[in-house]
């Protein structure tokens, strides 16, 4: 099947094949070499042997074996939040989302960084509850950035996972808790993590269906929307993309 990669995070991509324990295959290549000899001219035809040079989409199929072989991937994000601190560290899921950009000019405290791409998926209708506090159901951000180095771990109160990305983006550190009394971009704010972030300048763009392997990082109940002009309370997840891909 032919794909579409948006992104591959080639540095994170080598540095996990790297430590993949597994013999490699190996490469015969054979060269000729002109000599001269007593009696005239002399070909000599050598055979060489190397181990064998994957390109990165062998090395995104090998990587994503391996995961599933050590049972180190899951097919979906979490639905909740609590118990998963010590959850499955990759996914490969398939879903509908948005890409959102913010362009050079919102990124004066990344300088280094022409635009940032954050992909959101919306929490699955089936997975929304209408009891109180039983919090079901989880957007999706992955960001073409990995914004720290940090360990996969649940919700620190008052910073959702969305609060986390803008946090990075306007220079503060990505669990800052910004105000102990109304969080803008989580809990008490029912308006769409789309237009939460376009009400900050970002762009975006339509959705579509896509496929990404990542790697979770943060996630969070402290999310707030309006759906079918009800209001839930759901989880965020912050991930890291090994690539994202679509369908040809």
């Amino acid at each position: 099947m032919i794909k579409n990669y948006h992104y591959i995070d080639e540095s994170r991509l080598d540095m996990y094949f790297d430590q993949i324990p597994f013999k490699l295959p190996k490469e015969k290549k054979r060269k000729t070499t002109v000599g001269i000899s007593l009696t005239g001219p002399k070909l000599d035809l050598t055979e060489e042997t190397s181990a064998k040079a994957f390109n990165k989409y062998e090395k995104i199929d090998i990587f994503t074996a391996f995961l599933e072989k050590n049972n180190l991937i899951d097919s979906k994000r979490p639905k909740i939040t609590y118990g998963n601190d010590s959850e499955i560290p990759f996914v490969l899921e398939t879903f509908t989302a948005r890409k959102v950009i913010f362009n050079k000019e919102l990124l004066e405290n990344i300088p280094q960084l022409q635009q940032l791409v954050i992909w959101i998926s919306d929490p699955e209708d089936s997975d929304l509850s209408d009891e109180p506090w039983n919090f079901h159901g989880t957007f999706l951000y992955l960001t073409e950035l990995w914004m720290d180095d940090g360990r996969y771990h649940t919700v620190w109160s008052g910073c959702s996972a969305l609060q986390a990305i803008v946090n990075k983006i306007e220079g503060r550190s990505l669990l800052n808790t910004i105000t102990n009394t109304v969080e803008p971009l989580g809990r008490r704010n029912f308006t769409h993590p789309v237009t939460k972030l376009s009400k900050l300048g970002a762009i975006a763009l339509e959705k579509r269906k896509v496929t990404s392997l990542y790697q979770k990082r943060y996630i969070t109940n402290e999310q707030c929307f309006t759906k079918n002009k009800k209001k839930f309370r759901v989880n965020d997840l912050l991930g890291y993309p090994i690539y994202i891909a679509s369908e040809l």
